[in-house]
């Protein structure tokens, strides 16, 4: 089982984010949802940064900026440089995940959010396999 921690989640399609309290409730979770990218940032670091989550969860197409941006925007603040981004698909789009991972994703969580595929992810968190690399976020690709 995993101890108890702070889950973020950026997306808006509601069953995602139905799916994600579900889990949360019986993982025992705190869960902050967004469904813009810049809100959630702006509002932890407005909190005064009192708890960064273990696991940043992400819609594959941010509503409000492009993956790469997003993951960029997060290596901006030290308290989640190192937090792991992890992205929630229901396709196989191999760029996508390539270019997240250069950038400093830490993995894909296929959809529907299941149980066992987030304990998977936390379980690996707390073991030190999944890790936040604030390192990778500094590649750029625009010229």
């Amino acid at each position: 089982m995993v101890e108890s921690s702070c889950l973020w989640l950026f997306d808006s399609r509601s069953s995602v984010i139905a799916d994600a309290e579900h889990l949360a409730g019986d993982l025992g979770l705190e869960l902050k949802v967004w469904g813009s990218s810049s809100e959630g940032i702006v509002d932890f670091i407005r909190s005064g940064r009192d708890r960064a989550p273990q696991l940043i969860l992400v819609s594959e197409v941010p509503a409000d900026s492009s993956l790469v941006d997003f993951v960029y925007s997060l290596s901006t603040v030290p308290e989640l440089a190192t937090v792991p981004i992890v992205g929630l698909s229901d396709e196989n789009n191999w760029n996508l995940r390539d270019v997240s991972n250069y950038v400093g994703m830490a993995g894909w969580i296929r959809l529907p959010l299941t149980r066992t595929r987030l304990e998977t992810v936390l379980e690996r968190i707390q073991s030190g396999t999944i890790r936040g690399d604030s390192e990778r976020r500094r590649v750029r690709f625009d010229v």
